[in-house]
């Protein structure tokens, strides 16, 4: 018999699955608080889950403006 497992908030898993697919358009003071968010709440997401996601937003942050060129 496996450990019954924790029910997913629905309403968590869609912040989540949305922070999936926009933090790399965000821009890096909104990648910030998706992290704090990923570490302070979503908590009936799976642990392995959201230190995925986690250090995917961290990679991502800052790497939004380094490839860009400005016309000045």
């Amino acid at each position: 018999m496996e450990p019954e497992q924790a029910h997913e908030n629905p309403a968590e898993r869609e912040l989540f699955e949305t922070i999936k697919a926009t933090y790399a358009f965000a821009l890096e003071p909104e990648q910030h608080a998706m992290v704090k968010e990923l570490r302070s709440h979503l908590s009936t997401i799976p642990p392995g889950e959201r230190a995925a996601l986690i250090d995917a937003v961290e990679s991502a942050i800052g790497q939004n403006i380094e490839g860009e060129e400005f016309d000045l």
